[in-house]
C-alpha cells in the first residue's frame, strides 16, 4: 500500500514539497538516508527542541558505513537520552523539494528510561499530546508523525 502523496506550496517562494509514504522496505536500503523516530515516554509522545532550529521529531543523517536500525538507536540516544527503549520500524517515506528526492525510513519507540539528554544539537525536549507549533520542518513533520500514529496503532 503507497497512500497518496501529500503535496504542499512553502511560504518560501515557488518550492514545492511533496511527501510520499511508502510500505516498509519498498524502497532501497542504500537510498535511506533519514531516520526519524515518533517516540512515546510514560503515553506522551517526545519532541526535541533544535539548539538551531525549533521542535523536531528525534532523527537525522545515516552516516556511512552505518545500518539504517543503528542510525535510529544512535540519534534517538543523542537527540533524547534514551537508555532503554524499544524500537519499531513503522514505514519508508520521501521528500521531494524541487525534483530532488531524499529517502528515510520512520520508526516507533516506546522508551522506558531516559537519561541524561547529550551535549549534541538539542537544547531539551519535552513530553506533549499535541504537535509543538513551532516546527524546524512545519510542511512535513506533522503529516508523517499522523502517519505514524496511524501505523503504530496497526500493530
Amino acid at each position: 500500500m503507497i497512500c497518496i502523496p501529500k503535496i504542499l506550496i512553502t511560504n518560501k517562494g515557488n518550492r514545492m514539497i511533496k511527501v510520499k509514504f511508502h510500505d516498509l522496505n519498498s524502497i532501497e536500503d542504500h537510498k535511506l538516508t533519514f531516520a526519524a523516530i515518533c517516540a512515546e515516554h510514560k503515553s506522551m509522545w517526545i519532541w526535541c527542541k533544535n539548539k538551531n532550529r525549533a521542535w523536531e521529531i528525534p532523527g537525522g543523517r545515516r552516516e556511512p558505513n552505518e545500518n539504517i536500525l543503528d542510525t535510529a538507536k544512535r540519534e534517538l540516544y543523542e537527540e533524547t537520552g534514551a537508555k532503554e527503549f524499544e524500537l519499531t520500524a513503522l514505514f519508508e517515506y520521501s521528500v521531494t523539494i524541487n525534483d530532488i528526492t531524499t529517502f528515510g525510513r520512520i520508526f516507533y519507540a516506546e522508551i522506558q528510561e531516559l537519561g541524561d539528554l547529550p551535549s549534541f544539537e538539542i537544547e531539551k525536549i519535552e513530553l506533549l499530546n499535541i504537535v509543538p507549533t513551532e516546527l524546524s520542518f512545519p510542511k512535513i513533520q506533522p503529516l508523517v508523525f499522523e502517519e505514524a500514529k496511524k501505523r503504530r496503532n496497526s500493530f
